[in-house]
């Protein structure tokens, strides 16, 4: 987690029971936070692709996107990022913030994720097919959400993140108990012999 407010503001919820994913709140007061991948080692010989599902509600009004979220990519360990649209297509909604000025917003005047996913409240499945222009290089991946001065929403909810592509595993994965099931045993002692109506 990253940026101003990030742990007020992302967190694991559950949004159906054993399923779990990230949530980043739509702030009611001025945000900027992001959910920052580990470093992803690109493959030399394979199309980078990023694919996860999410869901979003942010403040909408009228015509105005007030917040949103976006996707960004670093490939100097951090201190720089750039649109992930600099390199792949996501499925940005419109520009975020407002023309008026009337509130503020570190995403105004981007392409962003904003108003409510197409399939609101079901989640999307989306894929970013980002080619080999990151060939080689190690990148880190993250989601970011601009928040303004007022109102606040759901927000953005991301799960199933997968990356195909990278050739380190930087993701804890969960996996099946190499130890062997035994079944019980139940023993409920001798049979016995009691008098009708005991």
């Amino acid at each position: 987690l990253g940026g101003m407010l990030g742990s007020e503001v992302w967190s694991i919820t559950e949004p159906s029971p054993g399923q779990h994913a990230w949530l980043g709140i739509d702030y009611p007061s001025p945000s900027d936070t992001q959910l920052v991948s580990p470093p992803l080692d690109v493959s030399a010989n394979a199309n980078l692709i990023l694919t996860f599902s999410h869901r979003y509600k942010f403040e909408f009004g009228q015509t105005t996107l007030w917040d949103g979220g976006v996707i960004e990519i670093s490939t100097d360990g951090g201190q720089s990022w750039v649109d992930a649209s600099t390199y792949g297509a996501p499925a940005y909604d419109g520009v975020l913030g407002d023309p008026q000025n009337q509130a503020q917003n570190v995403l105004k005047g981007r392409m962003g994720y904003a108003d409510e996913s197409p399939a609101w409240p079901l989640a999307n499945v989306e894929t970013i097919d980002f080619g080999a222009t990151l060939a080689g290089q190690t990148i880190q991946v993250r989601f970011r959400i601009g928040t303004d001065d007022a109102v606040g929403d759901f927000g953005w909810e991301i799960d199933d993140i997968a990356f195909q592509g990278i050739d380190n595993t930087p993701f804890a994965s969960v996996i099946d108990d190499a130890a062997e099931c035994v079944a019980p045993t139940a023993d409920a002692g001798p049979d016995q012999t009691v008098s009708a109506g005991t």
